[in-house]
């Protein structure tokens, strides 16, 4: 029996054998072995990639470089070579209101010429009549001076002739335009530039403005400040400015019927922006209208000028759209929608 038992265990022997073969997976891990070892090579592909990389970064910066220079030549494209000619003395644009805006940019401080009123006189003549300003506004585009008394000419050139022959045309034109005028003034205002703030028909100006006709202390008097000035503000007012040659703040202005309206420095263009929206949201041909009524009875007696004021409303305003749509609306209770 025990010796049965003998061939019993040897039995047993040759499935443990089997076993050792299974439980040390070595032999697998040596194939791991060479698996990693195949890694290194892989990451050692990875450093040509890299390369790469680091070739196609250096084809980036080429193209960097260029739009540096591409931007570079940009900006100097902007500024550009330096132009010989001098910039234009004032500027016109139309906003979407129907305001015409005419700016004053002559440095140092905007005194007339006669290149400048030439120009001024042109643009002018293109506005009398269009239909598409509601209002004219002229004001200054350069800081603390609205514009400064004209350089006096040599008398023996002719150039002082020429200079009044445009500027006074410029006047004329100012005042025969059918639109509202307005001058907006924000600092000083001063000789020539006082003479062509009167010829608009609505001064507005900052608490910080000031006004004055410096002429008579070089033995001169402002030529259309003599006709202008006494119809805002009388004669008594009138002479003494232009003799005393004194300087009057935007206040006194204001009581002396020189000005319309005194706006806050700060608030300037802001409250000017407002005020002006009273203007352009009403009818264009009725202020038109107003205005043509209003300056020819200034220019004939009180009898004379209530017969033109009956004959331009009857006959001219009350024909328009814009008088029927007023009235219109009026009588319906809803705002009136003008034609223009």
């Amino acid at each position: 029996a025990s010796g049965k038992k003998k061939p019993a265990s040897g039995k047993k022997k040759p499935a443990s054998g089997k076993k050792k073969p299974a439980s040390g997976k070595k032999p697998a891990s040596g194939k791991k072995k060479p698996a990693s070892g195949k890694k290194k090579p892989a990451s050692g592909k990875k450093k040509p990639a890299s390369g790469k990389k680091k070739a196609a970064s250096g084809k980036k910066k080429i193209p960097s470089a260029n739009k540096k220079a591409t931007s570079a030549n940009k900006k100097v494209g902007k500024r550009g070579p330096k132009d010989s000619s001098p910039p234009s003395p004032f500027s016109y644009r139309l906003d979407a209101q129907g305001v015409g805006w005419l700016t004053l940019q002559s440095k140092p401080t905007n005194s007339l010429t006669v290149e400048m009123l030439r120009g001024i006189n042109r643009c002018l003549r293109d506005r009398i009549a269009a239909a598409d300003q509601k209002v004219l506004v002229i004001q200054s585009g350069l800081r603390k001076v609205f514009s400064s008394a004209t350089p006096f000419p040599d008398p023996d050139s002719g150039a002082l002739e020429s200079f009044l022959v445009e500027f006074h045309e410029t006047l004329r034109l100012l005042r025969s335009i059918d639109q509202p005028t307005i001058a907006l003034v924000q600092d000083g205002c001063f000789g020539s530039g006082w003479e062509l703030v009167l010829a608009c028909d609505l001064v507005v100006a900052s608490d910080r403005a000031s006004f004055s006709f410096p002429e008579i202390s070089r033995g001169l008097f402002p030529p259309a400040g003599t006709v202008l000035l006494p119809t805002r503000c009388g004669p008594q007012v009138a002479l003494d400015l232009i003799l005393t040659g004194r300087t009057i703040q935007a206040k006194q202005a204001l009581q002396a019927g020189l000005v319309a309206r005194v706006l806050s420095y700060s608030k300037f263009g802001q409250q000017s922006k407002s005020l002006l929206k009273e203007f352009s949201r009403n009818s264009m041909s009725s202020m038109r209208f107003a205005k043509r009524s209003l300056r020819e009875g200034l220019e004939q007696t009180d009898e004379d000028g209530l017969h033109n004021a009956e004959s331009i409303y009857l006959e001219s305003l009350l024909k328009t759209p814009d008088a029927t749509e007023g009235i219109q609306a009026w009588l319906e209770k809803r705002p009136p929608k003008w034609d223009y």
